[in-house]
């Protein structure tokens, strides 16, 4: 059972981002909105049996409505939008399947830099987004599958997605929410912050989350709902994933690619400040890998005496992986420099102040005329001041031997 289930799952996020959006020619038996038509449905069920093309700047608008896709077949209708067309869902709406077949993988295809808006309401039908289209998904649920394709954008804030694949030039954002089932390939891009990845509908052991190609996912304070070792994180090709503040869980880090790299990190936060507690700005800070002494990063203090840094503890690859969480920090003022070591096992915030002042503390910013000049000054200084005291020595005991006499 648990084969068949991730069969199904890999099947349905393999069309979801790797099959093209499928376009219909309109028919006699298809309904088809153009232009700048509107089609609403306001607190009502709406039973549709046929295919559905939007086209233009056409929209459909479900306002607390519910619309029933019946088919007397499986993947027998589709709805297909294209031309600036958009679908709006909002105030608890739904699109859902009606009939006997309920497994249609990709009943909406939305293409052609059209729109997807879902706000307070649910989708349990699969949904496919190309050819520069956006989806928004916003305190909502999408019970099936999302696939994000082709130059095409989604953003999901507060709600849930069973499937969700990233294929080749997507971007996909994602604050506050669960994904079940991730897949991310080509050159796509995933950030995620405040967000669980695995949890929800998932019921079975096995791989959940993978990438492959050049894939970029960047995670932030997210976790990870991996509560077994049996359960796999799989990386292929050149795919980059840095975890910033994660919660990994017990899961298998299962690194294939060899140019797959993932990024186990947290956040540094250096506070440059004066020890009257004011701010310093434009500052350079430098941090160095302590088992190499190679450069990490480097950045300048903000207005606020600011820099903050995201630097790996660990490098996960093919053949194992590099401790990397000693690091030393240069920071790097008027008068000279300060070095501090920090142990990355969490995020940080460290507060750095400008070495101690002393007479010589202008001396390295002079040229060396200017240096040698000062030199001889102050040997000047210290001869006449000798003369001076040797005089007034003489002149007193010149004095005294008078006085004796």
């Amino acid at each position: 059972m648990k084969k068949a289930k991730l069969i199904l799952t890999s099947s349905l996020i393999t069309i979801l981002i790797v099959s093209s959006i499928p376009f219909l020619n309109a028919s006699e038996t298809d309904y088809v909105i153009e232009g700048n038509e509107i089609l609403q449905i306001t607190d009502d069920v709406f039973t549709w049996s046929s295919n559905l093309t939007l086209k233009d700047n056409a929209e459909l608008i479900l306002d607390n409505g519910t619309l029933q896709i019946v088919e007397d077949s499986p993947q027998q209708y589709c709805i297909v939008l294209s031309g600036h067309s958009k679908i709006i869902l909002k105030n608890n709406s739904t699109l859902e399947y009606g009939g006997p077949f309920a497994r249609s993988a990709v009943p909406i295809s939305v293409a052609d830099n059209s729109y997807l808006e879902v706000y307070d309401s649910t989708i349990s039908v699969g949904v496919a987004a190309g050819d520069s289209s956006e989806v928004q998904l916003k305190n909502s649920g999408l019970s099936r599958g999302l696939g994000v394709n082709g130059f095409s954008k989604a953003a999901i804030e507060n709600s849930s997605i069973y499937l969700l694949g990233i294929g080749d030039r997507a971007n996909v954002t994602v604050s506050n929410s669960n994904i079940s089932n991730l897949d991310a390939v080509g050159n796509s891009e995933f950030r995620a912050v405040d967000s669980g990845i695995g949890y929800g509908w998932q019921t079975w052991e096995g791989i959940y989350w993978s990438t492959d190609e050049n894939s970029s996912i960047w995670m932030t304070n997210c976790s990870l709902g991996v509560k077994s070792d049996r359960e796999e994180l799989k990386f292929n090709g050149f795919s980059t994933v840095w975890l910033i503040d994660c919660d990994l869980g017990k899961g298998n880090f299962d690194v294939q690619g060899f140019g797959a790299k993932v990024f186990i990190a947290y956040s540094l936060t250096v506070d440059v400040e004066a020890e009257n507690g004011a701010l310093i700005e434009d500052v350079l800070v430098s941090v160095y890998y302590s088992h190499d002494n190679t450069l990490a990063e480097q950045a300048k203090t903000d207005s606020e005496g600011k820099v903050k840094f995201v630097l790996p503890q660990w490098i996960i690859q093919k053949f194992g992986g590099t401790y990397t969480g000693e690091y030393k920090i240069v920071t790097n003022f008027d008068n000279g420099y300060t070095e501090t070591d920090v142990t990355l096992d969490s995020s940080k915030e460290i507060v750095i102040s400008p070495p101690a002042s002393n007479i010589f503390e202008g001396i390295s910013a002079l040229t060396t005329l200017e240096t040698v000049l000062l030199v001889i000054a102050i040997i000047l200084f210290s001869v006449i001041v000798a003369l001076i005291y040797f005089i007034k020595s003489g002149r007193a005991k010149q004095n005294s031997s008078q006085n004796e006499i």
